[in-house]
């Protein structure tokens, strides 16, 4: 539904180049080892540095190719290409795996799909973390881990044709919400990323045995996207019913349980601008709710920058045990 523009490699290079260095113990001095590079992956290959670094390539999809070198740790000699990448562990080797608590995946039938619950262990009071998925869609690593506490995530695809109603969607969403519920010990929050954050507030505003919410990214103001969105193919003026029900900021007076909105303040996406949060927030608090708001600097639709991610694992650890004592 638009464009996207990939950056030159002369752009993506103001921004992320990088000169890799090697640190001497002993004096404390850094060895800078190479020109500028844009970097995708540096490993020990027999005693010396493994770097992969883009070089641009007009006949890619993404204008860019990926080569190899390697470089003495000791700045010594030129850098060389290399042929063969270093064998990337993989992530069981070396660690004991524990057996899980819970099994892999859970199928819920929603009425027309199967939704598929995947329980990650933790401390007690947990998040129940919605994504909008495809029938059979393969199950994705929620976000919340890194708070210590349990995250159930929900594959939860939909049915929805093209006449669909309040009525069809309402139980798909809710029934399956509860059903995945009775698999949770203790209080529990919702949450969602995108079109997951509005079926988590969709859920928060129905089931009450909810303690709150934490969504990222979301699109609150369904009106903004008059032309269809997602699932919903027909216009504002087709389906006034269905863009009124999936606004957030319609049902605000309903989201009387905290609210955990982030959101990034360079999210590019047509449909979730930063200002959708921002107008949720204010309807939150307008109609008596709490709620709390954090816009990340420079952050896009995902969050990706260490320093994005640090701060949202404390502020999400803090929110869950705030609100589920």
């Amino acid at each position: 539904m638009y464009v996207k523009f990939l950056p030159t490699l002369p752009e993506l290079a103001a921004l992320i180049a990088a000169r890799p260095a090697a640190l001497d113990p002993v004096t404390g001095q850094a060895i800078v080892l190479t020109d500028p590079l844009v970097v995708r992956r540096l490993a020990d290959l027999s005693g010396e540095l493994y770097l992969e670094y883009a070089e641009d390539d007009p006949v890619s999809d993404s204008g860019l190719s990926w080569s190899s070198l390697t470089v003495s740790v000791g700045g010594s000699g030129s850098p060389r290409p290399v042929a063969e990448a270093p064998r990337e562990p993989a992530p069981w080797e070396g660690t004991p795996v524990s057996e899980p608590t819970h099994p892999p995946g859970i199928s819920i039938d929603n009425g027309y799909h199967q939704a598929t619950l995947t329980h990650h262990p933790g401390r007690l009071a947990a998040v129940l973390w919605l994504r909008d998925a495809r029938p059979g869609e393969q199950a994705t690593v929620p976000p919340l881990l890194d708070t210590g506490h349990a995250v159930a995530s929900l594959e939860l695809p939909l049915h929805w044709p093209a006449d669909a109603t309040v009525e069809y969607l309402h139980p798909q969403i809710i029934d399956t919400v509860r059903a995945a519920m009775a698999t949770v010990d203790g209080p529990m929050l919702v949450g969602g990323h995108s079109f997951g954050a509005t079926l988590a507030l969709y859920a928060l505003a129905h089931v009450p045995e909810l303690r709150g919410a934490i969504v990222h990214s979301g699109c609150y103001n369904r009106t903004l996207t008059p032309t269809g969105w997602q699932h919903e193919k027909r216009h504002l003026w087709q389906a006034p019913d269905i863009y009124r029900a999936f606004s957030a900021i319609e049902f605000a007076h309903k989201l009387d349980r905290p609210v955990l909105l982030a959101h990034g303040t360079n999210d590019t996406n047509p449909a979730t601008a930063p200002e959708q949060s921002v107008e949720l927030y204010r309807a939150i608090v307008a109609n008596g709710g709490t709620a709390r708001l954090l816009l990340l600097p420079g952050a896009g639709h995902a969050f990706y920058y260490a320093e994005h991610t640090a701060f949202l694992s404390i502020e999400h650890r803090d929110w869950i045990e705030r609100w589920t004592r």
